[in-house]
């Protein structure tokens, strides 16, 4: 069972390129990058798609938009396509961001599970979002194996 912990890219940045959970100066973003424990952790960005967190990029300007979201939308697959579910911390982030994942993970079959509100609210839920992924995924098995 391979889950991926998920979160939005932030508006402000530091002015030199690190690794992107440094990169952005979003707690949201520190918080889930502290909570993710062994899972693969990437940050959904308007200008690169899909960047697993310990990815060193520089900084750079873009919004997501509709036009974007369809560019986007087969890099992020290509890389969600590899998992058995998604877990994607959402407080804070614009609902472009949600629906991409969304889109991708329909269109890929793979589980999703999403989760928090306002200015980080939920953030301690993380570990039991993991949890219900893997017992998700779990029955899934059992129902495919039958």
């Amino acid at each position: 069972m391979k889950i991926s912990i998920v979160t939005a890219c932030g508006n402000k940045k530091e002015q030199t390129a690190m690794p992107a959970w440094q990169l952005y100066k979003s707690p949201r973003i520190k918080a889930v990058h502290k909570r993710k424990g062994s899972h693969d952790m990437y940050i959904l960005s308007a200008e690169h798609g899909m960047i697993p967190s310990e990815k060193v990029i520089s900084p750079y300007n873009r919004m997501l938009d509709e036009k974007r979201l369809s560019e986007l939308l087969p890099q992020v697959k290509n890389t969600i396509k590899n998992y058995d579910a998604i877990v994607y911390f959402k407080a804070g982030a614009r609902k472009l961001y949600e629906e991409c994942l969304r889109r991708a993970c329909i269109e890929c079959g793979v589980n999703m599970i999403s989760f928090g509100f306002g200015f980080m609210g939920g953030i301690n839920e993380m570990d039991k979002k993991v949890r219900e992924a893997e017992a998700q995924m779990t029955i899934n098995k059992g129902e495919n194996s039958q």
